[in-house]
């Protein structure tokens, strides 16, 4: 049983310092710990409405690849993501501390992550050390990489509120919630799929999603100023290039080469499960 635990919990705790450190601003420890709590606390809405979900409709049916999908993304995607987001959301977004980019991926990283731990607790125990290396190599990194894509489109969203634009602040709004939920379900949906060709995508998808978030975290981490424009407590060593009118917080090399990053990445990975599933309805 302490083997367990400890194969449960090393993974979460060294994805939580690993974001932590890179915040050269750090954020309050009492709100950090209140997100990683309210994260654990997820599990139980998040456990009795995936079971009334999967109720009518279930990952484990014998679905087509198509209704597969479908069943992945609404008894599972939607609902894990939308409680994590809503831990950020009501707890962080407007509070006095999330005031630059990379906050929104710190706290978004430890809500990910506390309902991760459970999770993780309760699979290992019941499926042994096996279970518990896999999960730790695999399930709890692709956890925090939803949550990068999350915060990342949070503080998106908070620095378009804050230069009074929006409109464009609730469409990233939406992204925050809409692409991890996609990413959440792409991975689900490969392992689901049980296939020799899902599972050669659900290795390139891995590769490709740990490489983006890594980029993601160390551009934002760098952004030098604040949403408000002002110059951040830490100095980066990313070359600054201000837009025209755009104002001292924009911090181009930063965040726009991230959001082509996230969007081409996961349309690409959209775009290969269609090809697989037509292929796949094709000789099957």
């Amino acid at each position: 049983m302490p083997t367990l635990l400890l194969i449960s919990v090393i993974p979460v705790i060294i994805l939580c310092f690993y974001i932590y450190n890179k915040d050269r601003d750090k954020e309050p420890g009492n709100l950090l710990r209140k997100v990683f709590l309210l994260g654990m606390a997820s599990v139980i809405p998040i456990l009795l409405l995936e079971l009334f979900v999967n109720y009518f409709i279930s990952t484990s049916d014998n679905f087509n690849l198509i209704g597969l999908f479908i069943a992945t993304i609404v008894g599972v995607g939607l609902i894990e993501e939308l409680f994590k987001w809503l831990v950020v959301y009501k707890t962080v977004y407007n509070h006095k501390e999330f005031n630059h980019s990379y906050d929104a991926i710190v706290y978004s990283v430890f809500s990910s992550l506390g309902f991760a731990l459970v999770e993780n607790i309760a699979f290992v125990i019941m499926n042994g050390v096996g279970v518990g290396i896999f999960r730790a190599i695999l399930t709890v990194p692709s956890h925090a990489c939803d949550a990068v894509i999350m915060g990342y489109y949070f503080g998106l969203s908070k620095q378009e509120e804050y230069k009074g634009n929006q409109k464009k602040s609730n469409r990233y709004m939406l992204c925050s919630l809409i692409y991890p939920i996609l990413a959440h379900t792409i991975y689900d949906y490969f392992i689901f799929a049980d296939r020799p060709l899902f599972y050669v995508l659900f290795i390139v998808f891995i590769i490709i999603l740990y490489m983006l978030c890594f980029k993601i975290v160390r551009k934002v981490a760098d952004n030098n100023y604040n949403f408000d424009g002002t110059p951040a407590t830490h100095k980066s060593t990313d070359e600054i290039r201000i837009l025209p009118g755009e104002g001292p917080q924009k911090n181009v090399n930063s965040l726009e080469s991230a959001f082509y990053a996230v969007n081409n990445t996961l349309f690409f990975c959209l775009a290969a499960i269609i090809i697989a599933i037509i292929i796949l309805l094709t000789l099957y």
